[in-house]
């Protein structure tokens, strides 16, 4: 049982015992191999599901709700379970409410007719959705009534609703690209074992014992890191708290540092008395910070926030 990301609810949450080792060999520099060690739930935001009108909304779920969908095959007619059956997933709800070369083209022109508030409604409903309800589901879903007018928040069960929104890159002018993510989407923990420089061996699965259940693989390889200490790559640690993985690491003891500011003690204490500012680091990065503007003054300190000086700029 764990909080969600946002801290306003719990689920539950099932951990794989075999873990997936994300390996990418051979690759240029600027490939993405750092990348992919960064922890996703920095890139996670947060907002409120949103409904323009109660009555007229919840009846257009409804009716997807109880659309017959077995038309959807060319040549074929199949049967399915209804959406908010327990038996059907919401990985399959999901497929079904998305175009695909497989469907007829009647029933792609339909899907696209489907605006994306509903298709978000319809997965909220199927999310939150307990056979106890039966068919009064509706009862479940409401909204505040905000100086005598309601609101436009989807309450379940008087509980504000919130949805996850994933930030890939950003717009010329500077506006971060995102995209809803599933009501029960739950980011994978990361470990990094490896960056620039490995070792690997290919072995026989054959001649090998104590292998996962899922590797079916005739061949496997073996991946063992060289080098002494990994690579962290920085760039969205000048953003204070969006990089909580590099703050955590920078914060730590036997880095070695290339590229950020040695800051003294004093400038340390000024950061410190930067209230609002010094209140978007992370709890390491602040704890780190207090102790080297308490410390001697001779002392040096980094800062994520802060990349080395080159000629008067910014090396970053």
């Amino acid at each position: 049982l764990q909080q969600t990301l946002d801290k306003k609810g719990w689920h539950i949450v099932g951990t794989v015992a075999e873990p997936m080792h994300c390996h990418k060999p051979s690759t240029v520099s600027g490939g993405g191999k750092s990348e992919i060690s960064k922890l996703l739930s920095d890139m996670i935001t947060f907002g409120h599901v949103r409904i323009d009108n109660v009555k007229r909304d919840l009846a257009y779920v409804d009716m997807i709700l109880r659309r017959d969908y077995s038309d959807r095959f060319p040549g074929q007619r199949v049967s399915d379970l209804p959406i908010l059956d327990p038996r059907r997933t919401m990985g399959s709800v999901v497929k079904l409410l998305t175009a695909s070369e497989t469907y007829t083209k009647e029933y792609n022109e339909w899907l696209e007719t489907i605006p994306p508030m509903i298709r978000s409604l319809v997965f909220l409903v199927k999310h939150c959705y307990q056979p106890a309800w039966g068919n009064d589901w509706k009862s479940h879903f409401t909204v505040q009534v905000i100086d005598g007018r309601e609101g436009d928040v989807v309450h379940v069960d008087w509980q504000r609703s919130s949805t996850q929104y994933l930030r890939i890159g950003r717009m010329p002018d500077g506006r971060a690209r995102k995209f809803n993510l599933r009501f029960d989407f739950v980011p994978a923990a990361k470990i990094q074992t490896e960056d620039d420089i490995t070792a690997s061996v290919v072995v026989p699965a054959r001649h090998l014992e104590y292998l996962g259940a899922e590797v079916s693989n005739p061949s496997v390889k073996f991946v063992k890191n060289c080098e002494l200490r990994l690579f962290q790559r920085p760039d969205d640690a000048i953003i204070r708290g969006c990089d909580t993985k590099c703050e955590e690491d920078m914060a730590g003891v036997g880095n070695f540092v290339s590229n950020f500011q040695p800051l003294t003690g004093a400038q340390a204490a000024e950061l410190v008395q930067q209230a609002v500012q010094f209140s978007k680091f992370t709890e390491p990065m602040q704890r780190c910070l207090r102790e080297a503007a308490a410390g001697p003054a001779e002392d040096y300190v980094v800062s994520s926030a802060h990349f080395r000086i080159v000629n008067g700029k910014p090396t970053a």
